[in-house]
């Protein structure tokens, strides 16, 4: 097929070819681009490379050749944006943060050029794991927009949040890659759409947790209590969490069982409940996302109850 062989050609280069699901309303947005490209009265078969900056229709005796031209073409331009994009899985959808920086030479705004950031969330096959009916090895799960709203001179910064819908029919969420775009019309509110710049967003935590284990040393011959906080920090508004000591043993508490970023966790270690010797425990944190569970992290517990020698050195004054 010619994605194929495309896909296979443009594979060093930075190039991706992905399907869509027609009924989808990704693929909707992006027929827009090719309905804004076509001409009029409409030719087939039809195809564009960018979002529509290079097409082709009518008679193309040879699509690939054709293909192979428009995107040679296409990476001769130079890029007319520059975009810095991270990404975080947040239960079974992605948010996105992208950084925009205008060098087309214009100002770019949804009123004057229609605008717009997009983000397409894929997945890879291979021609074995590919599923009956997608005709190409990179194909779309999920994607999101927004449009540029405030103007963006020349030269300047903007930057943008997307979020898009739960993902459903995933195979492996290890091959999903995050694309991210800006495309305008040159022409206003008229003709073709061009894409300034694509890149890929690279990922982020949606949380970190502080510190990642904790160790608690008690004194045999004055044992006392000891605590300790874990800190969860996210961004996420919506971020809770919920804390377990497991099948407690009796001499290790937590408290809250629940909570949100702002709330810590309190370890309690009660030196009345400890052995001689050495003991471990986790205590497991599970992390939700508008309910949602968006990570399950385990923080190891080590405890030493021991006899604590202490030696005072003289002090030497020379």
């Amino acid at each position: 097929m010619v994605n194929d062989k495309l896909t296979a050609a443009y594979a060093a280069q930075p190039v991706v070819f992905i399907g869509y699901d027609n009924s989808t309303t990704a693929a909707a947005n992006r027929k827009n681009r090719f309905y804004a490209a076509e001409p009029s009265p409409e030719a087939l078969p039809f195809i564009m490379v960018n979002s529509g900056q290079q097409t082709s229709w009518g008679n193309i005796p040879d699509k690939e050749t054709e293909y192979r031209r428009m995107i040679d073409s296409e990476l001769g331009r130079p890029p007319q944006a520059a975009l810095q994009a991270t990404y975080t899985r947040v239960g079974n959808h992605f948010t996105f943060s992208v950084e925009v920086t205008n060098q087309s030479g214009v100002t770019l705004s949804k009123t004057s050029n229609q605008a717009m950031v997009h983000a397409i969330v894929y997945e890879v096959f291979t021609n074995a794991t590919r599923p009956a009916g997608i005709l190409t090895n990179q194909f779309e799960r999920a994607y999101a927009y927004t449009s540029i709203t405030q103007p963006l001179a020349n030269g300047a910064k903007g930057s943008y949040g997307l979020t898009t819908p739960d993902l459903t029919g995933v195979l492996d969420w290890a091959n999903l890659r995050m694309l991210v775009m800006v495309d305008y019309r040159p022409g206003g509110s008229s003709g073709k759409y061009d894409m300034l710049q694509a890149a890929y967003a690279r990922s982020v935590s949606a949380y970190t947790i502080t510190p990642g284990s904790l160790a608690f040393l008690v004194d045999q011959a004055k044992p006392a209590n000891q605590t300790a906080q874990i800190k969860i920090n996210s961004s996420l508004p919506a971020l809770s969490w919920s804390a377990s000591a497991g099948d407690s043993p009796g001499w290790i508490t937590v408290s809250p069982a629940t909570g949100g970023a702002s709330t810590p966790v309190t370890v309690t270690i009660t030196a009345s409940q400890l052995n001689p010797g050495r003991q471990t425990r986790k205590v497991t944190i599970q992390i939700l996302d508008g309910g949602g569970v968006i990570g399950i992290e385990e923080i190891p517990i080590t405890v030493d109850l021991a006899v604590i020698r202490r030696l005072f050195l003289p002090a030497v004054r020379q």
